[in-house]
């Protein structure tokens, strides 16, 4: 028979700590999308940026941001998100 191999305590609660931080990260992005379906722009926003603290490398969370920013009419805050994208997708 084989035996599964055993992890550390400090494993597991490094996994456990991963999947809390998944959780939060997909919490924060489906709240700000309801909030964008709501036309509840400056929800939207916070929901976003706190979603970005936990992955700042997730693209479609920026993107929801810069939504979230054009619906709030600061298209300056927008293009700051949106033109390294494009610059990005360019290459």
């Amino acid at each position: 028979m084989f035996s599964s191999p055993q992890i550390s305590e400090e494993q597991q609660q490094e996994q456990v700590s991963v999947e809390k931080k998944r959780i939060a990260f997909e919490t924060l992005r489906d709240g700000g999308v309801r909030a964008i379906t709501l036309k509840e722009y400056k929800l939207a926003e916070d929901y976003f940026v706190k979603a970005i603290e936990l992955n700042s490398d997730d693209e479609e969370i920026k993107a929801l941001l810069a939504e979230a920013y054009l619906g709030e009419n600061k298209m300056e805050d927008a293009l700051k998100i949106l033109k390294p994208m494009s610059e990005k997708a360019s290459r």
